[in-house]
């Protein structure tokens, strides 16, 4: 009878188990499986299309169709190319330099972009006269991108088909130049008006060749290792100004337009700033000066978002802008550069990261502590006006393993079923032991 009675118990106990198995697959394990292997993540990635060249064609129209594109996810040896576009799709220039038009929306992994491979099949030229079969290149074309696809931030794309338009009208060849880059800057509020103010000064003209001298103090408690200092004034390269920190020493020459500087230290005591406006200077200077504690990231700025605007100098080099945070958070940051104007190099801790000559988006590996970022105005040294954006977002890379309430039953059911599976099976072969030693001595005796 209780051999009987514990081989039910085992049957019921293994249909137990069996059936919590069951559950725990198709509960639990398609939330558990991603946090444990990240390359499962996946994110929203749209990419628009437009033509920096069709702008022309008013009264044409000129048809591209794109079979395939496909993107490198960096990674081991030489990544991973993942599919971007699920079939061919055709697409007229014309219209999409007007208005860029939605190419396709995809789920990519998570992790860094870093190359796109760009298949265009074939192209042709409608004019009100005739209708022209364009010659493709049969190489498929490489564009270098930069942008990180991660769960909780969407990223939006731009591919530019440019080309020549005097080799596409006489030799009716279509000969790509292909970008893919961020479409905008993501949505943020300018930083100065979250930043501590330590002292501000202006608007406030002065002639050319004048001087002028604003003074404020430091008091005991209220020392800084290190400052930002906002200067905004001038129309033109040639209405430029310097300012100048008497007691430190710190000299910044020419400015014109919007800049950022970083200081150093402010001991306990009072402070002379000096404003001298260019000698050249055409018409009067209206200058505005602030000066900022540094920003702690994620504390006082969850998104660390500054601008400015250089105005090209006549004759000695534009300033290099420079800003400093304490990031808090060690980890990845994507850091989105915006070029309204010009071009400029970007570079962290002083370190070159990237030449900038249109909108992109780059990664960043920050640790814990302070760390500053330059701005290089005009960097190709064309003469032009250089206005800029840097935008910082942390990337949430990791998470905790966040389960549903009933992915979270299915997994205590598990860890129940197999318990008693497997003290069921230690208690049988206690049970098993105990007889065969009473057969035994039953047996002896």
């Amino acid at each position: 009878m209780s051999e009987s009675y514990g081989g039910l118990v085992t049957f019921v106990l293994t249909g137990f188990l069996l059936a919590s198995i069951v559950i725990f697959s198709v509960v639990a394990v398609p939330e558990m499986v991603p946090f444990f292997s990240p390359a499962l993540k996946t994110g929203d990635v749209t990419i628009y299309v437009t033509s920096s060249s069709a702008q022309g064609f008013v009264d044409s129209r000129i048809f591209v169709v794109l079979t395939d594109i496909e993107l490198r996810r960096a990674g081991v040896s030489e990544g991973t190319w993942v599919e971007g576009l699920s079939g061919p799709r055709q697409v007229e220039l014309v219209d999409a330099s007007q208005s860029p038009q939605v190419l396709t929306e995809v789920t990519l992994p998570i992790g860094k972009y870093n190359l796109a491979r760009i298949s265009i099949s074939n192209a042709s030229l409608y004019t009100a006269q005739s209708s022209i079969a364009l010659k493709v290149p049969s190489n498929i074309p490489f564009a270098p991108v930069d942008f990180v696809v991660t769960e909780k931030v969407p990223v939006t794309l731009v591919l530019d088909i440019a080309f020549d338009p005097g080799t596409l009208t006489v030799l009716r060849r279509f000969d790509p130049y292909l970008s893919l880059a961020v479409k905008q800057e993501p949505a943020y509020e300018p930083s100065i008006n979250q930043l501590g103010v330590i002292a501000s000064f202006g608007p406030k003209t002065q002639q050319p060749g004048g001087e002028w001298t604003f003074k404020f103090e430091i008091t005991s408690g209220h020392e800084v290792q290190n400052y930002l200092l906002y200067a905004k004034g001038g129309s033109s390269g040639n209405e430029t100004f310097d300012v100048e920190m008497k007691q430190t020493g710190e000299l910044w020459t020419d400015i014109s337009g919007e800049a950022w500087f970083l200081g150093g230290n402010l001991t306990a005591g009072s402070y002379d700033l000096a404003v001298r406006v260019s000698a050249e200077a055409q018409q009067p200077v209206t200058f505005v000066l602030k000066i900022f504690q540094i920003p702690r990231v994620p504390s006082d700025l969850s998104q660390p978002s500054f601008g400015g605007l250089t105005r090209s100098p006549q004759s000695a080099p534009a300033p290099v802008n420079e800003i400093g945070l304490y990031v808090e958070r060690a980890g990845s940051y994507s850091a989105y550069l915006g070029v309204g104007s010009g071009d400029f190099e970007f570079l962290a801790d002083n370190g070159p990261i990237s030449v900038v000559t249109s909108n992109r988006t780059v990664t960043l590996d920050l640790s814990e502590g302070f760390h500053s970022f330059q701005i290089l105005p005009d960097y190709s040294g064309s003469g032009r006006d250089t206005s800029w954006v840097l935008i910082l977002t942390w990337i949430p890379t990791t998470s905790g393993a966040s389960l549903s309430p009933a992915a979270f039953l299915a997994t205590m059911l598990l860890i129940a079923s197999v318990t008693l599976w497997a003290f069921n099976l230690l208690l049988s072969r206690m049970v098993a032991r105990r007889l065969e030693r009473s057969t035994s001595k039953s047996t002896s005796s």
